[in-house]
């Protein structure tokens, strides 16, 4: 296990971080609840870059919507 980040240091999550099957709550702006749980046993480096990828593109949708309502 690596050690504790240095004061002011952010460390990257590795893989033993992640607890399988962790369940993740989101809450959206208009007070929707969607819990998602993760599927797999392993959390492996292709899956978290769908995960990612499908984040990023969320978050592209929530920039648009923002912009419209300026």
């Amino acid at each position: 296990k690596p050690p504790p980040p240095e004061e002011g240091e952010q460390r990257t999550p590795q893989p033993e971080d992640v607890e399988e099957r962790a369940v993740v709550e989101i809450v959206t702006t208009t007070g929707d609840v969607h819990v998602v749980e993760e599927q797999s046993t392993n959390f492996t480096t292709d899956s978290a870059q769908r995960l990612i990828q499908d984040i990023m593109f969320c978050k592209q949708d929530l920039d648009l919507i923002k912009q419209k309502n300026k």
